[in-house]
């Protein structure tokens, strides 16, 4: 056991777990696990993505059908990373009981001990005789030094250099020393502490300290944040178990946090914020054979269950008797299995808001797109699995108000469907209707996601139900049963005890719309558009706030002049692509209920290479963040007040 402890923090224990697992000597691998201390305040952990024995698994990978098995079983996982959060004893020698520490440092100081000064800054950032950096002071200041010599360069910051070095204890603790600059953006603080968290997993630590070296109140809020942020994010699971060799996936089961600058419900906020995050990179990491339209549906049906919402869902049979001709269209040369679902949350009944105008969430869930009969390109397909990241980053928002016990009544539609190639696939040329009755010339097959969203946004923001109460669409029209159309659509939305559809308070739609979008703002920002001008400034401080960037383009009227059709209401999309996430705004915005606070969100980030901020996976989860910013910050600012609601 004294051996397995010496052990557990350096790669060659990762070497020796994997040979015991493969002589199945599990006995010996658990005695490895060091028990660890995270005092104080603690948030009760939440249960891990997978099971413990899969999670700390470091041997032979499994078959593919793990996977499929995971997607579909019977009890849905959290996407919690189990990691126990609390406030780290103030003594010194404590950071011998983790096996890595981030240190934040702020850079006037580091660069105090640069300019040689190295006593006086020792007690400004290594903290007095009971911090937990005490003991370390030395080693600390002569890695600084070391690695900033001032006589190459006096002036030299440090802002930003991570320095790294193991502290002389019975653990070797891998101390990242971070050093950060004043009027940080809160995006730039999450790719600092993203960097930072990956060094520290470098180490496979069991746990993990953060320590506030003297950074101001204000700084520590957002930099501890970043860190907390990072390290769930790294702890994150993804989906590995296709692969045949051996994966190793994060160990960490304690962080402790050296400051005062958080509180409880600050931690549990970045809590449901990284399990709704990592929620969103699992699934749009997962392959399209393992989460297809019948998959998907199934899981979310398996999820709501957990969670306790209610669920009501149009499966095609149900969408032609209402009329979702744009939706039908997309789906129609596919296996059946397309859906429009809709989740909803009720909050805690002792909230006064519970019977509220609801908040709506609107999430594009393409399982994969070949772009139809204008099928993509090799390069233009690889990659489309991640064409539901807009349901993904919908349903993850979903998850995280669940887990704050959100005072308002939530919604979240998810519009799933695949867009594929076959004898009955939809062309250029067709004309086909929407459910709330208008006809749509379609110009271009791969621009499928707005077919599908502008159904789901008529119902979700009941401009379908107040529109054509009374209108009937004959079924030779594209309207389906006249029997049935106005009416299922109309109680379908209905709430126990309403008489007529409640209008939503604020609607947020998330969705991988546009290439045209990246080509304007890259895949570092996300695109936004709105129906309120007014809007914008809250949509740029709250992209601030969150670290996940958007910025609004306009929607002037001129630019409908683009989309006038000589055959039906409105062309889906123009030949030439120019401003192509525009227009797509401009055509989404003709089926929502002008009376609704409306948000559509172009995820151009949702996918991208070496990560994003402090996620390192191609899949960033993005739009998590943000909408907990502009939910939680900026209600009154954006949604309609509950006076206004008709």
């Amino acid at each position: 056991h004294s051996l397995s402890l010496s052990l557990t923090h350096t790669p060659a224990a990762l070497q020796w777990m994997r040979g015991m697992h493969m002589h199945n000597v599990r006995g010996i691998v658990l005695a490895c696990l060091y028990p660890t201390a995270a005092l104080g305040f603690a948030i009760p952990p939440l249960p891990s993505f997978l099971p413990r024995p899969a999670l700390r698994r470091l041997g032979r990978g499994v078959s593919w059908q793990r996977i499929t098995a995971a997607m579909s079983r019977d009890e849905i996982p959290s996407f919690a990373t189990g990691v126990t959060i609390g406030q780290g004893k103030q003594a010194a020698r404590s950071l011998q009981d983790y096996g890595a520490a981030v240190i934040f440092v702020p850079q006037a100081q580091a660069n105090l001990t640069i300019a040689r000064d190295a006593r006086k800054a020792g007690k400004l950032w290594l903290g007095s005789a009971d911090s937990p950096l005490s003991p370390y002071s030395d080693i600390l200041v002569r890695t600084v030094l070391a690695r900033n010599r001032p006589e190459v360069n006096p002036e030299q910051e440090l802002s930003g250099c991570f320095l790294a070095v193991d502290l002389p204890n019975e653990r070797q603790t891998r101390a990242i020393v971070v050093a950060v600059k004043e009027n940080l953006s809160m995006f730039a603080m999450l790719e600092l502490a993203g960097k930072a968290a990956s060094q520290a997993m470098g180490v496979a630590p069991a746990s993990i300290a953060l320590v506030d070296a003297g950074l101001g109140v204000g700084l520590a809020t957002q930099m501890m944040e970043a860190g907390v942020a990072a390290i769930l994010a790294a702890c994150g699971p993804m989906p590995t178990e296709m692969q045949s060799g051996p994966t190793a996936l994060a160990g960490v089961e304690a962080l402790s946090i050296y400051s005062s600058s958080l509180d409880a419900p600050q931690l549990l906020r970045i809590q449901a914020s990284a399990e709704g995050t990592n929620l969103c990179r699992y699934l749009t990491a997962t392959p399209a054979n393992a989460l297809d339209n019948l998959g998907y549906r199934t899981w979310v049906h398996r999820l709501a269950k957990k969670e306790g919402w209610q669920v009501t869902e149009l499966d095609e049979e149900k969408m032609r008797g209402v009329g979702c001709g744009a939706f039908l269209a997309v789906s129609q040369a596919s296996e059946p299995g397309a859906s429009m679902m809709r989740l909803v949350y009720q909050p805690p009944p002792t909230s006064k808001l519970s019977t509220s105008a609801p908040l709506v969430l609107v999430g594009k869930g393409i399982t994969f797109d070949t772009g139809g009969v204008n099928v993509k390109g090799a390069g233009g397909m690889y990659g489309m699995k991640r064409d539901m990241s807009g349901s993904a980053a919908a349903l993850a928002t979903l998850v995280a108000l669940t887990r704050l016990e959100y005072s308002r009544p939530v919604e979240c539609w998810l519009a799933i469907a695949d867009n594929s190639i076959g004898p009955k696939a939809y062309k250029p040329d067709d004309v086909v209707r929407a459910v709330d009755g208008t006809t749509i010339e379609i110009v271009h097959t791969d621009a499928e996601g707005r077919l599908v969203l502008a159904d789901t946004l008529a119902l979700a923001s009941r401009k379908h139900a107040w529109r054509r109460r009374e209108e009937v669409v004959p079924a030779e029209k594209g309207g389906g049963d006249s029997s049935s159309v106005n009416t299922d659509a109309a109680e379908w939305l209905l709430y126990p005890g309403e008489s007529e559809p409640l209008v939503p308070a604020l609607l947020i739609d998330y969705a991988t719309l546009t290439g045209a979008c990246i080509g304007a703002l890259s895949k570092r920002y996300a695109g936004a558009f709105s129906n309120r001008e007014e809007m914008c400034s809250r949509l740029i401080k709250a992209g601030k706030m969150s670290g996940e960037r958007i910025w609004p383009f306009p929607m002037d009227p001129d630019f409908d002049s683009a989309l006038k059709s000589s055959v039906a209401d409105v062309l889906q999309c123009t030949v030439s692509s120019e401003a192509d996430h525009i227009l797509a705004a401009v055509f989404l915005k003709k089926f929502v209920n002008e009376d609704v606070p409306w948000i559509h969100i172009d995820l151009s980030p949702a996918a991208k290479p070496g990560g994003l901020a402090h996620v390192t996976t191609e899949e960033t989860g993005f739009g998590v963040r943000v909408s907990l910013s502009l939910i939680l910050d900026y209600w009154d600012e954006v949604a309609i007040k509950s006076s206004q609601v008709k």
